[in-house]
């Protein structure tokens, strides 16, 4: 190769090497980035974080409308009525909107709360264990009548029977008002279950007697060997009987019966409970008490708990009886 040739060919490496140097950093400028993109320390990093405070909301009575209330009526008479006034003072004193729906018996209102279609409703003492025994519901509030939240039921005799305990009244004449009668029959009849009787095949007779008077008389005059009244009936058949307390005497005397229990589905909320239970509670100053006898043959409902029915559970436990065959 000739001198110009090797200058020629030095001359364009050269040129290609300056271009080359000026599409890349020097080192004096690569340090100079690295400094500058180094990440900072997880000390010198702040973090932002914006917090947005949305309060709870207020319970709300209104959540679910309208408030489905189950009502067995005790009469026929002014129901529509006692039931308007009664939605009326709900709604009035906790704004809450009511829906009433009557109903024939009291196994419809237990399987209305079991599948959640009622709220509310007042049930007799078995109908309350089964709803509770399911699951169904809580109660919190009784029904009085007379002043009181339970009666007893008495078994009674002629002073002259061999009869001297419940396990002896096998083939005895049984006199009760009705079949669904709570303290002259069904709770007179789990006693004599649970003492091995059964009523139905083991009495040598069950007679209807209508009313507690004319029980009592059929035991006085001798046509029925035993029978079953509410306490404390014998003192108003003085003055026809005079010696009635001598010849009809008590045989033995029930548990304590509950009185009708005011019963929420355990799905309402607890305000919306203690709301109603207020309002419920002062029902027997709206004339003077009768809108609550229309409904539930009772004055007025005061607190209870649970516990009030344990003895009645254990009499149907004794008696060795289904509960929902005891519901009317």
């Amino acid at each position: 190769m000739n001198v110009k040739k090797r200058l020629y060919i030095g001359l364009i490496l050269l040129i290609i090497g300056v271009s080359l140097s000026g599409c890349g950093p020097s080192p004096e400028e690569q340090a100079v980035a690295s400094a500058t993109n180094t990440p900072p320390s997880l000390e010198e990093q702040t973090i932002t974080i914006t917090v947005t405070n949305t309060p709870s909301p207020e319970p709300d009575s209104n959540a679910m409308l309208p408030w489905v209330w189950a009502i067995v009526p005790e009469t026929n008479e002014n129901v529509e009525s006692s039931i308007a006034q009664v939605e009326d003072l709900i709604e009035e004193r906790t704004g809450m909107v009511i829906e009433t729906v009557v109903l024939e018996d009291y196994l419809q209102l237990v399987n209305g709360l079991c599948s959640g279609d009622y709220h509310f409703g007042v049930l007799p003492p078995f109908s309350y264990l089964l709803a509770v025994g399911n699951g169904c519901a809580q109660g919190s509030l009784i029904a009085k009548r007379y002043d009181s939240t339970s009666s007893i039921s008495q078994i009674l005799i002629h002073h002259e029977s061999d009869i001297s305990r419940v396990a002896d009244l096998t083939g005895a004449v049984f006199c009760r008002t009705s079949s669904e009668s709570m303290s002259s029959w069904i709770i007179p009849s789990l006693m004599m279950r649970a003492e091995g009787i059964d009523p139905e095949q083991d009495l040598a007779g069950i007679i209807d007697s209508g009313n507690p008077e004319e029980i009592i008389s059929a035991i006085y005059n001798g046509d029925c060997d035993a029978g079953a009244t509410y306490i404390n009936s014998l003192i108003p058949l003085q003055d026809e009987y005079p010696d009635v307390l001598d010849v009809v005497t008590i045989l033995a005397e029930s548990i304590w019966i509950p009185n009708n229990s005011f019963t929420f589905s355990p799905d309402i909320p607890t305000e919306v409970r203690v709301e109603l239970e207020n309002v419920l509670r002062n029902l027997e100053s709206i004339n003077e008490g009768q809108v609550l006898n229309d409904l539930y043959g009772c004055e007025g409902f005061q607190e209870t708990d649970d516990a009030f029915y344990d003895q009645m559970r254990m009499l149907i436990n004794a008696a060795g009886v289904d509960i929902e065959s005891l519901v009317p």
